[in-house]
């Protein structure tokens, strides 16, 4: 083992129990404080992320807070699209398939988006991607995706709202 090692896993030793318990009181979710911290320390060990000289448990804590920043940060914003996403469903019928539902959505986005917030879409919401691996996927910034998919949804949401209004003036007027 390289001194290098026995000092990353020194800290990870004495450091990581008091860094969990922080990251757990940022982001209220005990896993998610786990993964933080073990990704921290695999960023470490791949030399991705470098300890300074002086202050290192400082420099772990701050690292630590940052994380957490940004993964409560992402997880604001895929709550925002999914709350947009979330589409009113009152207008259908129970005899609507959910299957047919999601057809026309698929049909109306494939002719509404531009090719490249169509890939963005199926990668997010087919792929499961997070914003990073389709940003490195596409080669573009984690800003673009953001944008492409709020580009995405405000659409399926004035179509659908405005879909779903003419369908209610329907209705009332017959």
């Amino acid at each position: 083992m390289t001194p290098e090692q026995d000092r990353i896993q020194h800290l990870y030793r004495s450091q990581c129990p008091q860094m969990v318990l922080t990251a757990e009181r940022m982001l209220h979710d005990a896993e998610e404080a786990r993964d933080v911290v073990a990704d921290l320390f695999v960023r470490l060990s791949e030399g991705t992320l470098s300890l300074p000289d002086l202050g290192q448990e400082a420099y772990l804590h701050v690292c630590l807070r940052n994380e957490c920043l940004d993964r409560i940060k992402h997880l604001s914003v895929r709550e925002r699209i999914t709350r947009q996403l979330t589409l009113r469903e009152e207008p259908f019928t129970e005899d609507d398939d959910r299957e047919q539902q999601l057809r026309e959505l698929r049909e109306y986005a494939g002719r509404a988006f531009t090719p490249q917030t169509w890939r963005v879409f199926q990668m997010r919401f087919d792929e499961h991607l997070k914003y990073k691996e389709i940003a490195q996927r596409l080669n573009i910034s984690e800003v673009a995706v953001y944008k492409h998919l709020s580009q995405a949804l405000m659409k399926l949401k004035n179509h659908f709202n405005t879909w779903f209004a003419k369908d209610e003036l329907l209705t009332r007027n017959s």
